[in-house]
């Protein structure tokens, strides 16, 4: 099987604007899904789809003018966003959890690029249901964007139910290597 990796890249601005080109270095990466902590600080109005040409090479395969996932967001707004839902959060995660997302959005907030990119093209030409991928991730955000002080421990007990909050699961919640 082909490596999945799920890319997170630093950006010199905003992909796919017409006629920019940005810079982009990938500050880290994730095997084969994609670490809860890296989609809390994003938005629903944050994914942006990307078209590829057709691929078949035995390895990857999809068809002309397929669009894949990928989340992009300026770095500012997401620190702003990740400290708030942390702090809705912390008094309902667990002690581990809470140093573990607070060392994330250190790490974050050191970056010095201005524009933060999720790339999931691995992901998605490896996904048997390519078109649920987006899904999947609009799902996750929308209960980001849904947090609120009165809703957020049932918000998390919801994610741990479905077992997309795998507390104490560090390489789940921020990935490695970062």
């Amino acid at each position: 099987m082909l490596g999945t990796r799920i890319i997170l890249l630093s950006m010199s601005g905003v992909p796919g604007v017409e006629g920019s080109a940005p810079e982009a270095e990938v500050i880290c990466a994730a095997n084969h899904d994609i670490p809860l902590f890296w989609l809390l600080p994003f938005t629903c109005e944050d994914l942006q789809y990307f078209e590829v040409a057709a691929e078949n090479d035995g390895i990857l395969s999809h068809s002309g003018n397929a669009k894949y996932p990928v989340l992009v967001a300026e770095r500012v707004k997401l620190l702003d966003r990740l400290e708030q839902r942390y702090t809705l959060l912390k008094p309902f995660i667990s002690a581990g959890d809470a140093e573990l997302l607070q060392r994330w959005a250190q790490f974050i907030s050191k970056l010095l690029a201005p524009v933060i990119a999720m790339d999931t093209y691995e992901l998605w030409c490896n996904s048997s249901q390519q078109e649920q991928l987006a899904d999947n991730i609009l799902e996750k955000l929308a209960m980001f964007d849904d947090l609120s002080s009165q809703n957020a421990s049932n918000s998390l007990e919801e994610l741990k139910q479905k077992g997309i909050w795998q507390e104490g699961n560090q390489i789940a919640l921020a990935g490695f290597g970062w």
